[in-house]
């Protein structure tokens, strides 16, 4: 299982949402930034007790299985490129990852909430 706090640094851009149980203290939906993820991830607030805990932030991605038809020709480009295969590779999970994909399983560990399931 993977542990947000290991790879949340990857989806920086992508959408975030804060469920403190104090109503008093909850952000919403946020955009992660580099500020924000700094406030969060920091050692000395991972109590649960305090607001900025790893624990009440969970990003909001996509599955795979949701991928467009757009999505997935533009994906299929991608892993026919030549080139070396390690590269490729990392390329195409950091596209997967900008569009807002669960490359991790964090949605069915919980650390993350599926997209499709929020209100609009």
């Amino acid at each position: 299982m993977t542990d947000l706090k290991d790879v949340l640094h990857f989806y920086l851009g992508c959408k975030i949402q804060h469920r403190f149980p104090d109503k008093s203290y909850n952000e919403g939906i946020k955009t992660l930034t580099a500020s924000k993820l700094q406030q969060i991830a920091d050692p000395e607030t991972q109590d649960e007790k305090y607001w900025t805990s790893l624990k009440w932030w969970k990003p909001i991605l996509r599955k795979l299985s949701d991928m467009s038809e757009e999505e997935k020709t533009e994906y299929n480009k991608r892993k026919q490129r030549k080139g070396y295969m390690a590269q490729i590779h990392a390329d195409n999970t950091a596209w997967l990852i900008s569009k807002g994909f669960d490359v991790f399983d964090l949605i069915p560990s919980g650390h993350a909430i599926e997209a499709k399931t929020l209100q609009p």
